[in-house]
């Protein structure tokens, strides 16, 4: 006398297999057009980390990270690794024009008290895009060692 089919129990058994061993994590996309002035409408793709959770008997889904256009995490570290990158490239450009503000070289047609001005406003709102990239860099390493599926090269 069985009390339930074998179906069920396999069923219950994952169930519980799945919630003792955490959540299944998995990459997701979504094509999105929109429209430019200049060049008529574009198709984009945004790829999202989900993981699927049971609330009741339904299954939903809940959106861990968005990676915009890049299509895995490890791909996601690279682009912040080259957003850094160009972030202190722009500081040092900004660095050498003060420099050179300093010793008496003005751009055209801007009054130099204004370019010095806003050249300093430039080079501090770089110097507070890294330390929010690098937090960023580090909830990708995190998502990458939490999620090791989400990582791969080829989907």
């Amino acid at each position: 006398m069985i009390s339930s089919p074998p179906i069920k129990r396999a069923i219950s058994t994952s169930i519980a297999l799945t919630s003792y061993t955490g959540f299944m994590a998995f990459i997701i996309n979504k094509p999105i057009k929109y429209h430019t002035k200049y060049f008529g409408s574009r198709d984009k793709t945004y790829y999202y980390i989900v993981e699927g959770y049971r609330e009741g008997a339904k299954v939903k889904r809940r959106k861990i990270y968005s990676l915009g256009e890049n299509k895995n995490l490890s791909e996601r570290l690279d682009a912040l690794d080259k957003k850094i990158k160009t972030i202190k490239d722009e500081i040092k450009k900004y660095e050498q024009k003060i420099d050179d503000m300093r010793h008496g070289k003005f751009g055209p047609l801007v009054s130099p008290r204004s370019q010095y001005r806003n050249t300093y406003r430039f080079l501090n709102e770089a110097k507070l895009k890294i330390p929010d990239a690098e937090r960023e860099k580090d909830e990708v390493k995190k998502l990458m060692a939490k999620y090791p599926n989400c990582c791969a090269k080829t989907l």
